[in-house]
């Protein structure tokens, strides 16, 4: 729903996250821009960076985690406003995830 402006690629998976600790793909922030009878008008994410190729030396893939979240659109007209709440997805992170079936599956399930 709406558009997505990225803002920054900052993260390059490899890189230390806190200490002693790397992440597996690299991330973006991004801004989702709402239509107009939305609020709030923009949303804060983090997605997958759509450079990187893969994680876990191809043998998995960097998929953007969704979560639900709950914002208000205006039914009514700009003059007689009526906010309704309505759920829509939103990106709230990346991870490395590998497919069911496979050798490294096995691994995840450890």
């Amino acid at each position: 729903l709406g558009s997505a402006i990225t803002i920054s690629c900052n993260y390059k998976k490899g890189e230390e996250i806190v200490q002693g600790w790397t992440g597996l793909c690299n991330l973006c922030w991004q801004w989702r821009k709402l239509p107009v009878n939305y609020f709030p008008v923009l949303l804060n994410e983090v997605s997958c960076d759509t450079s990187d190729v893969g994680c876990l030396s191809g043998f998995g893939n960097c998929r953007p985690v969704m979560r639900t979240i709950n914002v208000l659109r205006n039914a009514g007209t700009n003059k007689s406003p009526r906010w309704v709440q309505e759920s829509i997805n939103t990106i709230s992170a990346c991870e490395c995830q590998v497919e069911i079936g496979t050798p490294l599956h096995s691994l995840v399930l450890r």
